[in-house]
């Protein structure tokens, strides 16, 4: 069984195969990646497949820690689609590594995930003795999985999202497939919307209404850091009335 937030992604791919769904922006304004509906499945099939492989129990939590940019939301949904619950979380920088490292360590305790999905890179900027027994996925390295074991069935939980922890420790909210389509059909009075975002995509506000929200309601996406946005806020105004 796939999960609904995935057939519904189906349902408007066979629609309309060819329509932009994610565009994302370097800091020079530069595009970075772009996808249709069409593609964007592509990717996230891909992904899901290399998942099946490692004959993860349906359910299981799989840590995403990307830089800004899709291949986040293409891991996000590639989760979804083998059955597997997601959790975002920020990617490491320099100026804020160890409160990072810190709110990762708390994660792992909390919700027990068995895997973290990320890119090649990500062993320099990370530090911590927790991370040991999980297996890591590198998406920009793994390889077609031509016999992975395909799921049948899907988790209702779509993905865990952690609140800030300004306060106190981080808590992880289950976010249902179910939740995400009720409330779609609340807040999103159109079809078809377009939106620009430099929201940090592990956060609830840049992650549900721009990258799910908008691709289940047949729209767009045109997305670039939060870094860029500091830079130069100008940024932000120029992409809409482009």
């Amino acid at each position: 069984m796939t999960a609904p937030t995935i057939l519904k992604l189906q349902k408007l791919r066979d629609i309309h195969p060819e329509k932009h769904l994610f565009s994302f922006f370097d800091d020079n304004s530069d595009l970075s990646a772009r996808y249709t509906y069409s593609s964007f499945l592509e990717r996230v099939d891909f992904l899901a497949q290399n998942l099946n492989s490692h004959s993860f129990e349906t359910g299981s939590r799989i840590l995403l820690v990307f830089p800004p940019g899709l291949e986040m939301i293409c891991s996000l949904y590639a989760c979804a689609k083998a059955g597997l619950i997601a959790v975002p979380l920020p990617w490491p920088n320099k100026s804020r590594n160890n409160s990072l490292i810190s709110r990762l360590e708390h994660v792992i305790k909390d919700c027990s995930p068995i895997a973290i999905f990320t890119i090649s890179n990500i062993s320099k900027l990370l530090s911590t003795e927790n991370l040991t027994p999980l297996t890591w996925i590198y998406s920009d390295s793994i390889e077609f999985e031509q016999n992975a074991i395909k799921k049948n069935s899907h988790s209702n939980i779509f993905f865990l999202q952690y609140t800030s922890g300004s306060t106190s420790d981080p808590k992880g909210v289950q976010v249902t497939h179910d939740n995400i389509l009720a409330n779609r059909a609340v807040q999103v009075d159109h079809e078809n919307p377009i939106g620009v975002s430099w929201l940090p995509q592990y956060h609830d506000l840049g992650l549900i209404p721009y990258y799910i929200f908008t691709a289940l309601s047949g729209g767009e996406t045109y997305g670039f850091s939060p870094n860029s946005f500091i830079k130069r806020p100008a940024r932000w105004l120029e992409m809409m009335s482009k």
